[in-house]
């Protein structure tokens, strides 16, 4: 599973470059970096914890700063994860992972900072979205050396439908999940 899905990382951007070259573009996934705002609470969040339980700060603290220059992906990579510290480990990887602004669509390639690429789409399960359909025809019209069947205001509503679906997609997940509770419990 776990090389099934670098294998789809990967055609996801050598796709996305190949659209960046066709002179009808293509449809983009972007995720953009959290804020340095939001990094510095973080780094003061994780300074406090390392206090506040007294843990060891070669192993716990966070080292952005010089001469170490540490990325928050190189310090979350190197946190335990086994033992009794693992737990402690996941709490601050999730705190991590909640600084992330959510990704979008756009018609123009930019960074995804989750995956660490620049450009990236959603190339990879065609028939599983909007996106992938209208990806996968951009590329073969660019592989046939035609102009595309897909004008830019359909992009555009690919890309509104896109996210319209995601947002419907999690808040019926978040009631699902909420009527679980109530039922449950």
């Amino acid at each position: 599973d776990q090389w099934n899905e670098q294998i789809s990382l990967l055609c996801n951007h050598e796709v996305a470059k190949y659209l960046v070259a066709q002179p009808a573009g293509g449809l983009y996934k972007v995720h953009p970096p959290p804020s340095p705002a939001q990094l510095d609470d973080f780094d003061r969040k994780i300074d406090r914890l390392v206090q506040a339980l007294g843990l060891v700060d070669a192993q716990w603290g966070w080292h952005r700063e010089p001469p170490a220059n540490e990325s928050l992906a190189a310090y979350i990579a190197r946190l335990p994860d086994g033992g009794p510290a693992r737990r402690l480990a996941m709490a601050i990887q999730r705190q991590a992972m909640l600084l992330n602004a959510p990704a979008s669509f756009s018609s123009q390639p930019g960074r995804h900072d989750g995956v660490g690429v620049t450009p990236y789409c959603r190339a990879s399960a065609p028939m599983r979205e909007v996106i992938g359909i209208v990806t996968h025809h951009l590329m073969v019209a660019g592989l046939e050396k035609r102009q595309p069947d897909v004008s830019l205001r359909d992009r555009d509503e690919a890309i509104r439908a896109a996210e319209a679906a995601k947002k419907k997609d999690r808040a019926m997940d978040k009631e699902v999940v909420h009527l679980a509770r109530d039922v449950m419990f």
